[in-house]
């Protein structure tokens, strides 16, 4: 075959031309793999934030659903758990166990009457998703009533790694670390202490929650005794306690208010006035120091 130069370049050319349509259709191949790709890591981590969503919703519920399977059918049988705890006096607690441990506190939870936790996912701040395993970070806001009155205010950072099974996510370990960042209302320790005169008097020190912090205060009680029982004094209020042992809040003229208790103790009285009127808002129960 003769060399012609004509047609060496129209075969250059055609070549050129070729090389040009094969990288054009290489990258929209590339460029349609890649969003497919993204499309379908974006589906997958879609689907991990619902599965979050959904769990917190789950655990959120369960003071009126009352039942742990709500929750547990999040989670794969054989999953771990690891639970730090951080108070508002900054001491900590680690808890470590399985799927039947945190079914145990689940249990624990729907038996406490009146109790219930809010959860609500604040930030996701990260999620993975390699094959049928997914892996995330996120921040979770929770909150402790009983019966309507605010307990505790916190913060969790919640870390979970779930596998893919039969197509649906669950959960194989769950990491988390609460911190309580307000501490409204809760258990308070008090101390008596006594002194003998021509009156009863006691003092008492009660440690309580004041919102981020603990505080600890002093009130001096006075037992004067009366006709039909005792005459207690603290502060600016004034208490009876009859001789059946019926403990009322009442008014400088005299008036009974309200009942606050019964008892013949002389210390449990004070433990019903601190617990039942002066200390309400602070205290769900005082535990007294004996």
């Amino acid at each position: 075959m003769l060399y012609h130069p004509f047609f060496s370049n129209l075969k250059a050319s055609n070549m050129i031309k070729n090389s040009y349509y094969f990288a054009i259709i290489s990258f929209f191949l590339l460029f349609t793999f890649s969003n497919q790709l993204n499309a379908q890591v974006k589906s997958t981590n879609k689907s991990l934030e619902s599965f979050i969503y959904g769990f917190s919703k789950a655990y959120s519920d369960l003071a009126k659903t009352k039942k742990k399977e709500t929750v547990l059918q999040y989670f794969h049988k054989k999953s771990t758990v690891d639970i730090t705890f951080v108070n508002i006096a900054n001491r900590t607690n680690v808890m470590r166990g399985g799927y039947e441990n945190f079914a145990d506190h689940l249990d624990n939870m729907v038996r406490d009457e009146g109790i219930s936790i809010s959860h609500k996912v604040g930030d996701i701040l990260n999620t993975i998703v390699r094959d049928d395993i997914g892996i995330a970070s996120y921040v979770d806001h929770y909150s402790i009533s009983q019966s309507g009155s605010m307990l505790v205010k916190g913060t969790q950072l919640v870390n979970i790694i779930c596998k893919k099974i039969a197509g649906e996510w669950k959960c194989i370990h769950y990491s988390i670390i609460e911190i309580e960042d307000e501490k409204i209302k809760g258990i308070c320790l008090c101390e008596l202490f006594e002194s003998m005169g021509k009156e009863a008097e006691y003092v008492s020190k009660t440690t309580l929650p004041r919102g981020s912090n603990y505080a600890t205060t002093l009130d001096n009680f006075v037992f004067r005794t009366v006709a039909d029982g005792k005459m207690v004094r603290t502060g600016h209020s004034i208490y009876k306690w009859d001789k059946s042992g019926k403990v009322f809040k009442q008014e400088e003229e005299g008036v009974k208010m309200e009942m606050l208790g019964t008892t013949l103790d002389h210390d449990e009285v004070i433990k019903i006035i601190l617990e039942e009127d002066i200390y309400s808002e602070n205290c769900t129960s005082i535990k007294v120091k004996s």
